[in-house]
This record gives C-alpha cells, structure tokens and sequence, in this order.
C-alpha cells in the first residue's frame, strides 16, 4: 500500500539473500500516461508467477504494460524487464550509464571481467576467492536476460505518471546508474536501493565508464546523493526492499555516521603498518562470508579508503603487484 492513489507496490520474492524486491506500478490517470513499472524483478520463476498474481490483483496483466523504468542494473531490479517488454511492447527506460550492462554485450562482460580480476589482484585477494567470487557472481547473472532500452532517465528529466508530475534524480553510489523519483507536490521518493530502512546500501565497486580508466568513487558519491536526497527533505520514501521510510533526514544522518564511524576504524587499522585492500576486509568483517558478501565487504572497505584518501588521511602504494594502503598521518 502507499500513500497515493495510483501508486501501488508490488512486493515479490528473489532468490538472493536481501529477500523479497519491491516494484512499484504506476497508473495513468491523465490522457497521455502510459501504465508504468518502476522495476522488474529477477528472471526466476517464482518472482515472474508472483509479479503476474500481483497485477492480475490490480486488474492488470504483463501485456497492458507500457513502460518500464529501471532503477539500476542489478538482477533483482531488472532481470525481468526483457520478457516483460516482449510480452507487452512496454518501453524501456534506464540511465545511460547502466545502458552497456542492461544489455551485456560480449565486449561489455569481458571488459567487466578484465577489471575485476585486475582490482582482485592488485588487492591481495587469493585466487581462490577470486574463483569463488566470480563464480557468484556468474550464478547472480543467470537471473537477469539482456534487455536493451530504448529510452532514458537522465538527471532533472519529467515525468507524468500516475495523475502526477515526477523528477528524475541520478543517484550514483550503490550503482553508477541508479535513478530515483520524485514527486515535489506530495513529497514521495520512490528511492529503489539508495535508500532502506533496516539495512545499508552498499556502494559496489564498478568498472570505469568506457572510454575511462579511472574507478568511480562510488562510496563519495553515495554520501553526496545521500545529502541531496535528505535536502529535500521528503514525507516518505519508498524503497526497493522493505517498508517505507517517514524519516529520510534522520536515516540519512545514520547512515552518513555509519561510513565516517567506518572509515575511522580503517583508518586505526593502518597506524601500526600499510595493508592490502584483502587484509583490512579480513579484519574488520568475518573472513567465512560467502562469496557475495565477501565482494560487498571488499567493496565497502575499498569505499572508506577512497573516503581516507580524499580526507589526505591514507594513500595508496604500488611498489609490488599487491598495492596496499598506508596512513598519511595526516588528520
């Protein structure tokens, strides 16, 4: 349930950890406004079964779909939309930035592949972990079916949906292509994964953009969105997992605490000596995680060096093939 009339959550399973996945339907209600779907879901039978008994409730079905929004390109939030869209037609929207992953052309999966095994290895991650980690990762994919969208949301865009007006915020942090909406008259975010209540967003490490070579920094820009987003101070943001939030400053504000609480403790951990990304991760999260969670731990930690790093507090030394990081002494 939500707050607005033609706004109605689609709670369905996934087959991953985080649990079920929210997906928002938007009715129209001015001529003009397509039936919209802020996200799909994971390409997993029992999420496609659960999606369809969820419209079928509305009085909807796949078929009268005529668009669809894709918050970012994870598999729980956009597995679906290929199957959807051939079954309805529906268009398809996404940021730009998540367009090369969204449609996961050969070049774009090598090219993925390349960083991550370089990032593993300049790390000190053991090539065991490293296949343990790729192999998650691989198992991950199977749920989401290439899409290729044929529209996009780009920061400041306008939208008509539901009788009302929408913004497009860019939200880069815990995906480089993370878009939420935002409607001013009502105050309502639909924040997908930059914002949950009972858990945080990781920001996940990502290859540069092509064309680049430098890694964004996704953990700072993550806080920046963070503080955009609470300056807006909105009545309520619904989320891509769980209930709904009623106090997005304070959230913000914990969570903002959280990573600079976090970025102290790394940094404690190099007064005695410089260590690899690998090494700082296995002291401050338990070394017997899966390997999913073992890449979100590594990305997470890799984020509050970044942050060090901007602060002048840490710096990164590549004398041998495991680069490792160093306190500056710097406060």
């Amino acid at each position: 349930m939500t707050h607005l009339p033609n706004l109605h959550c689609l709670t369905i399973p996934t087959p991953f950890s985080v649990g079920d996945v929210n997906l928002y339907l938007l009715r129209p209600a001015r001529p003009g406004e397509p039936l919209s779907l802020l996200d799909a879901g994971p390409h997993w039978e029992p999420s496609e079964r659960a999606l369809r008994e969820r419209l079928a409730g509305l009085g909807c079905q796949v078929s009268d779909l005529e668009q669809i929004l894709i918050s970012h390109a994870h598999p729980d939030h956009y597995g679906l939309a290929a199957a959807l869209a051939a079954e309805s037609s529906a268009q398809v929207l996404a940021h730009p930035y998540a367009f090369p992953t969204l449609e996961a052309g050969r070049s774009g999966v090598e090219r993925t592949r390349a960083f991550y095994q370089d990032w593993f290895t300049c790390s000190g991650v053991p090539v065991t972990v490293q296949g343990g980690i790729a192999h998650a990762q691989a198992n991950t994919h199977h749920f989401a079916q290439p899409v290729r969208p044929n529209g996009s949301l780009k920061d400041g865009d306008r939208l008509s949906l539901g009788g009302l007006d929408w913004e497009v915020l860019a939200t880069p942090g815990h995906s480089g292509g993370m878009v939420c909406l935002y409607q001013p008259g009502s105050g309502t975010l639909l924040a997908s994964d930059h914002l949950i209540d009972e858990i945080s967003s990781n920001p996940v490490v990502e290859p540069p953009p092509p064309g680049t070579t430098e890694r964004p920094k996704r953990l700072l820009q993550y806080l920046q969105q963070l503080e955009r987003v609470a300056a807006l101070q909105p009545a309520v943001a619904y989320s891509g997992h769980g209930r709904p939030i009623h106090d997005v400053v304070g959230l913000v504000e914990r969570r903002i605490t959280f990573h600079r609480q976090r970025a102290e403790q790394v940094l404690r951990q190099l007064a005695d000596r410089p260590m690899s990304l690998f090494e700082l991760t296995g002291r401050l999260f338990d070394g017997s995680l899966p390997p999913v969670h073992q890449f979100l731990a590594l990305s997470e930690i890799q984020g509050h060096l970044d942050l060090l790093e901007a602060a002048g507090q840490a710096e990164y030394q590549t004398d041998g093939a495991i680069g490792l990081w160093a306190a500056t002494g710097s406060p």
